[in-house]
Order: C-alpha cells, then structure tokens, then sequence
C-alpha cells in the first residue's frame, strides 16, 4: 500500500492512545498500593497549551518522517542511505550553532570523508535524483533537530518522556494530515454519485 504517511499518522494515533490507556491504569496501581511495572506511567492531562509548547518538536518531527519517505519514493533503496548520510554533518554543526558545543579536530575531519563519500555516492548512482537527493538531505537535517529539540522540549513537561512522546503524537497526528492529503490522496480516483 502507497501510504507511509497514512502509516505514520495511524502510529502516532495508537501511540497517544496508548499512552492514555498506561497512564490510566498507572494511575490505577498506584492508588491501590500495590507495586507494578505500569507505575512509571504517568496520568496524561491534556493541555492545549502544552501542545502549543510541544509544537516546534512536532514540526521537526512531521517534516523528518515526511522527507524521509519523498526521499524513499524517488531514490532507489541502494542509495537511500547514501542520500541521507549527511544526519552526522548535520549533528555537529547543530550541536555547535544551536547549542554551542565544540567538536574536536579529528572528528570534523571524519566529517569531510563522510561528505567525500557522499560526493562520491551521488556521482556513482545510475539513477540518480536531484529531487530525491536533496529530499534525504534535507531528511538527515531534521532527523538531527528532532535529537536536539527533543533535549530541549523535555523541560516543557517536567522531563517526563511519556508525557513528551503523548504530545508529539498528538500535534503529529494534526500535522501529517495536509500531507497525506499532499501525497498520498488521488483526486482522480473518487468518483462522485
């Protein structure tokens, strides 16, 4: 079936679900004392105003899954880890511009061979898209915002990860939306009565 972004919109729907339903029976063995692995889960309030906090994570993370799969759709499989190597470039200069954290000599010069490789991976390709290229570049920058912004959004919900992933999901399952309508709904296929 054509529809990643279905896929993925239909995952971050079960995924809050989920996290609902644990937190809910959580919340049920602690109040009756006894102790139980669903302890750790967290009663989820839902707060418009933390999903608005949540939402630049959320924006990075619809458009890594987005590019991702545009990129997947026009490369070959092959050379889909070639298009998205750059994540590890990306790394390091977001962690130096956004978070401002040096890096050592050695490793900025194993990113210049990583690029090297890229370079080299792009011009071996047969049948190679610039769109598809650009696509996993493009891909390999957000999936290093999504590390950094999912550091940095852990304040906003008490550094509760279950509270954090419950609300990605939720602004996620928003987001994908227009996108799935984007790229994967055919028009031409519906037929009126």
């Amino acid at each position: 079936i054509p529809a990643p972004l279905f896929t993925t919109w239909f995952q971050c729907v079960c995924t809050a679900c989920i996290c609902v339903i644990l937190g809910k029976y959580g919340e049920t063995t602690r109040n009756s004392g006894a102790k139980s692995y669903f302890d750790q889960f967290p009663l989820i309030p839902f707060d418009l105003q933390t999903c608005f906090a949540i939402l630049p994570l959320s924006v990075v993370f619809v458009s890594m899954i987005t590019f991702n799969n545009v990129c997947l759709q026009m490369v070959e499989v092959s050379f889909y880890n070639v298009a998205r190597s750059l994540s590890i470039v990306f790394n390091v200069m977001f962690t130096y511009f956004l978070l401002e954290k040096t890096t050592s000599i050695k490793t900025c010069a194993t990113l210049l061979i990583v690029i090297l490789g890229f370079y080299v991976g792009i011009d071996g390709e047969v049948n190679f898209s610039l769109m598809g290229t650009a696509a996993g570049v493009i891909a390999s920058m957000f999936v290093s915002l999504n590390a950094i912004y999912t550091s940095k959004m852990l304040h906003k919900v008490q550094n509760d990860k279950s509270l954090l992933l419950f609300y990605n999901n939720i602004n996620g399952s928003v987001l994908f939306l227009p996108f799935i309508f984007y790229y994967e709904y055919d028009v031409s296929s519906c037929s009126c009565m």
